[in-house]
């Protein structure tokens, strides 16, 4: 019989209403490349609203669960070169499976938690930063000196893009 945990489990598409904490089957690693991670923080982005309304449908495999980032801890350290050790503190974008208490991760995928940053902070970065990270750097090929036109810029992405333009010399 499998553990249970609790989730945000959505029964019908629509407003935040229609969410509710349930319990769920406790995720179980497939391979020896995956890390448990107890979720200590999620994010919420547009995607997951997309998510929600039923307009942005996970791809083939994903958890069924809502949510696209979260923060936490290594609970069961990936078994084949594990870069990150049980307790050791991560955040991560994934195809879905944030809003619950624990999730299974490639360890590839995987970030740590700088120390000064709390869980809730961390579970806000993956989704917003490594977004506008390859738009600006992959896609747009941003280069020192280069000038950058942020559309929506008090977005949570146009808000990343903006800082991380200014980082990387953008305008000067």
């Amino acid at each position: 019989m499998a553990q249970q945990m609790r989730a945000v489990v959505l029964k019908v598409f629509g407003p935040p209403s229609n969410l509710a904490l349930g319990m769920v089957d406790k995720p179980v690693r497939q391979t020896a490349k995956e890390a448990l991670v107890k979720i200590r923080a999620c994010g919420v982005n547009r995607a997951d609203t997309m998510q929600r309304n039923g307009k942005y449908p996970p791809p083939p495999g994903a958890s069924e669960i809502l949510g696209l980032e979260m923060a936490g801890e290594v609970v069961e350290a990936c078994e084949e070169s594990p870069r990150f050790k049980v307790g050791q503190r991560v955040m991560t974008i994934l195809t879905g499976g944030g809003y619950a208490d624990y999730c299974v991760v490639p360890d590839d995928h995987l970030l740590p938690v700088p120390e000064h940053m709390s869980f809730e902070e961390a579970a806000c970065i993956p989704e917003a930063y490594l977004t506008a990270f390859q738009l600006l750097h992959l896609v747009g090929k941003m280069e020192k000196g280069d000038n950058v036109l942020i559309h929506a810029g008090a977005s949570g992405v146009g808000i990343a893009a903006t800082q991380l333009a200014k980082l990387g010399g953008a305008g000067k």
